[in-house]
């Protein structure tokens, strides 16, 4: 009838968080085929720049390969999609009520100067890496011959 609510060491009354924490509790009820993503809808990434490339990181926990989609459009937008659908095939048995799971979440990240020829993409133990070259943009000299 009555629930015990968790205790949070907070310093001041943030609506956003108990969102967050509403969130963060359904997903766990749930078993939500994407628990652990943010409540944002998306997941952790991270996003290095040195002065040739960009290395983002996305922590992508229990999803193949195979649905994963990465596009760079030539405008520089970087997109990373994932879904997960949980079917189980349990011949024999007669359902009277069956839930299947399917999730999906996005990212797009904006990355200037970012060569959509040069990108590698690696998923080691549920981390996606992609290395993306930056597009050369050393201003370039022409002699013109005059006639």
């Amino acid at each position: 009838m009555f629930e015990l609510v968790p205790f949070s060491r907070r310093g001041s009354f943030s609506p956003f968080a108990q969102v967050e924490d509403m969130f963060r509790e359904l997903s766990e009820r749930s078993g939500s085929a994407l628990a652990g993503f943010t409540s944002a809808g998306g997941f952790k990434v991270d996003v290095k720049e040195s002065e040739i490339e960009y290395t983002i990181s996305a922590e992508i926990p229990g999803i193949a390969k195979e649905n994963i989609t990465l596009d760079l459009s030539d405008d520089g937008y970087l997109t990373l999609a994932v879904k997960k659908e949980e079917n189980t095939e349990d011949s024999g048995k007669v359902y009277v009520h069956r839930e299947t799971r399917a999730s999906s979440a996005q990212r797009m990240l904006y990355l200037a100067d970012s060569d959509p020829e040069s990108v590698k993409a690696k998923l080691d133990a549920g981390i996606l890496t992609i290395d993306i070259a930056k597009l050369d943009k050393t201003p370039k000299k022409t002699n013109i011959a005059i006639d």
